[in-house]
This record gives C-alpha cells, structure tokens and sequence, in this order.
C-alpha cells in the first residue's frame, strides 16, 4: 500500500511540473499571437540629396528679415532608397538667417535661409538642416554676379574727370558690400558723372516669385523612423 502511494507521489511530481511547462509553453504562444509586434523603419537620408520645393509667397531680400520664418512646399515626394519620407504638399519651415536689402552704389542684396523642419502630410515633423540650393554650396543668394558689377562700375568710371570726395565714398561703400575689390577697380581712374552716377544707382535686391520651384539642399544626414512602414513579427 505505502508503495502505491510512493508511485502515485512520484508519479505526480513528474506529470505536475511538466504540464505546468506544456501550460507555459501555450500561454506564451498565445501570448504571442495576440500581441503582434509593430517595428518601424528607419532610414537616413543622406547629406548632400537635393530635392524640389515650391514657393508660396514671394522670398526678397527688400522685405524679409533675419530670425523671420520661412515655408515653402515640397514640390516632389521624398524618398530614399525606395523608402517613402515625405509626399509632395509636405510643409517645410525655415528661417532667415541674413537678409540684406540692395543698397545705392550697386551694392546687391543677400538672403540666405536655412531650413529646419519638414511636416508630412500626416502631421509627422522631421528636423533637418538644409539650404537653398546656390552654385557655391554656400546658400547664400545674391541679387547680382561679381562680375556684372564690377563691368558696370569700369562702365561708368570711364566718363568724367576727378572727385576726390566721390572717389572716397564710392570706394567705400564698394569694399563693404558684395564686390570686394572695388577700392583697386578706381585706382588711376578718373572720377565725376561716372562715379556718381554709380552712387545714385541702386543695387539689385534678391526676388524669388511665388509659384516658382528652387532647389532644396541637405546640409547634414537625416534619419527618419517611417511611421507608414511597418513590418510584423510572429
């Protein structure tokens, strides 16, 4: 008797723990089953991409003012390696961060705005760092070329004979705005109706109209978790 009751023990102590182990096993499966894991995906678009953005209201450098915002739209969906960022009509916000108005003296103006932030159309916001496209990667826009400048300058000079007080306050107000070598461009030539004429003259202020369509530059990587992209896990 007492050894049918020590068989029936062991017997016990065998089949308990190993249904609590089957019991576990099932209660994690369904665990499982119920709690499906949702991961997203994370992307990192690369410093240097360029993309196309609309301009809803007019951009100048004779009304903007630094510190003020800036938004445009993006003209195109965003993508990086066939993943989705953003959709065309995505909000992007800047702002100013030099603006200079076109001054008497041929001296052009400067705008230079930096991009911070895209909204999706979902409501997602995403920080980056980004300019408007220019030919010297610098960001920074110019009403006029060197160039263009300096001929209108030799231009003009070319007629007249000297004014020392002209002289001086034309080559002043040359070295200090967009044509750095405007002191050496006088030297040895004759002043008066040329020279005034270039300080009566105004300079050429930046303008980009609305409705048009620039090119937006990532100044640094940015790394987006794609909240459309998921995958599940069993």
């Amino acid at each position: 008797m007492k050894k049918t009751i020590c068989s029936l023990l062991i017997l016990s102590l065998i089949a308990i723990p190993a249904y609590s182990a089957s019991n576990y096993e099932y209660s994690q499966k369904s665990t499982n089953s119920n709690n499906t894991v949702l991961r997203g995906h994370i992307t990192t678009l690369p410093a240097g991409t360029v993309t196309r953005a609309y301009v809803r209201t007019p951009l100048s450098s004779a009304t903007l003012t630094t510190g003020q915002t800036v938004t445009l739209s993006l003209d195109e969906d965003l993508y990086n390696n066939n993943v989705l960022i953003a959709k065309a009509g995505s909000t992007i916000n800047g702002v100013v961060i030099k603006a200079v108005s076109a001054k008497h003296g041929s001296i052009n103006g400067q705008l230079n705005i930096k991009f911070t932030e895209i909204v999706t159309t979902t409501g997602q916001r995403i920080p980056i760092c980004a300019s408007i496209r220019t030919s010297d990667g610098t960001g920074v826009l110019k009403g006029g070329t060197k160039m263009d400048t300096t001929k209108e300058y030799v231009k003009d000079m070319g007629v007249g004979a000297g004014s020392g007080a002209l002289l001086g306050l034309v080559g002043a107000a040359v070295s200090g705005g967009a044509v750095g070598k405007g002191t050496a461009i006088m030297t040895g030539v004759g002043a008066g109706v040329g020279l005034a004429k270039s300080v009566i003259d105004e300079g050429k202020d930046v303008n980009i109209p609305s409705n048009s369509v620039i090119e937006i530059y990532f100044d640094q990587p940015v790394t987006v978790d794609t909240k459309n992209s998921y995958s599940y896990e069993f």
